[in-house]
């Protein structure tokens, strides 16, 4: 049997009623960022599970925050697909870092084990902020303390578990010739303006522009593959592309790690860097029903992060 169990992490803020706050106003300019994480809307939720190994679906549903996860005991667990399908082998991992929209499959073996606890850590906290903390981190002193549970797995005995070996081919995945790829493609993210560190009167844009529901920005001849480079000038911001699934060619001006070598539609790009994909589009887009491509930051986006293009 085959165990997938489908989680959405996110992170909210709640008042004193246990009532969700928010206010687009008060967002930070890296976007709202919540105190308390909830899966599938619960807090530290368990879940019931066989002794063997378990698929884990994860997708961070945050507005903004980025996270990193790991479990408490420090276990290896495997990862073997991202946004679009399966990784072409696993890929080992005690952490693992995910964007806004961003979606992964793991398993973890439970087959000698009564319990395991997923940790869904605020990367910003992970890796604290400023020189003190460089610091500290350079000489090994500066050590956050991990936070409480998101999720526990819990064995039932009774149930019948998957024992098999994970296989080490999972997929075939076939990258087209240099030759094949017709034109590149060039996007800038920036952010302009903004009062105190916060959203009031801020600009967001991709190639100067912000988004115009009336503007088509790009047009796509169907069925021909492309190189698109993103870059940002500040900040960092998974960068999501309606329409296709593409293939991670750089990431930092560096190859792409395994982890993330399977099929993608969100790249992430930080301060003064840049990436690298190859896409085709196969499905058409009008201008009355056109695809997009935006920040998934989802204050970024409001903010106007967002461009709209064709197929045809």
């Amino acid at each position: 049997m085959d165990w997938m169990i489908c989680q959405s992490i996110q992170d909210r803020t709640f008042d004193a009623h246990g009532q969700l706050v928010y206010s687009l106003n008060n967002a930070h300019e890296d976007g709202w960022l919540g105190e308390v994480v909830v899966i599938n809307g619960a807090i530290a939720p368990t879940t019931i599970v066989p002794a063997g190994k378990v698929r884990l679906r994860l997708l961070n549903g945050a507005n903004a925050r980025f996270y990193v996860i790991q479990f408490s005991d420090h276990r290896t667990f495997h990862k073997i697909a991202t946004d679009g399908g399966l990784l072409e082998k696993p890929v080992p991992l005690t952490t693992m870092e995910m964007a806004p929209g961003e979606r992964c499959e793991i398993i973890i073996d439970m087959t000698e084990t009564d319990s395991a606890e997923l940790l869904t850590i605020f990367e910003d906290e992970y890796e604290g902020e400023g020189v003190v903390d460089t610091i500290l981190r350079v000489f090994n002193l500066f050590n956050p303390p991990l936070p409480n549970p998101s999720l526990t797995l819990i064995v039932d005995h009774s149930l019948d578990g998957h024992t098999a070996p994970i296989p080490q081919k999972l997929n075939t995945i076939v990258r087209p010739e240099e030759s094949e790829i017709a034109i590149t493609r060039e996007f800038i993210l920036e952010m302009n303006g903004g009062e105190d560190g916060h959203h009031a009167g801020m600009s967001m844009t991709i190639n100067g522009k912000s988004m115009n529901m009336k503007v088509i920005n790009e047009r796509i001849q169907r069925s021909v593959w492309e190189r698109w480079r993103v870059i940002s000038d500040q900040g960092a911001h998974p960068f999501h592309v309606h329409g296709c699934s593409f293939l991670v060619e750089q990431m930092e001006g560096r190859a792409t790690p395994p982890a993330h070598q399977g099929w993608k539609d969100i790249i992430v790009v930080d301060d003064d860097d840049w990436a690298e994909f190859i896409v085709r589009f196969d499905y058409p887009a009008t201008d009355d029903y056109p695809y997009m491509y935006h920040c998934h930051i989802l204050e970024h986006e409001d903010m106007g992060m967002m461009g709209q293009f064709t197929v045809g």
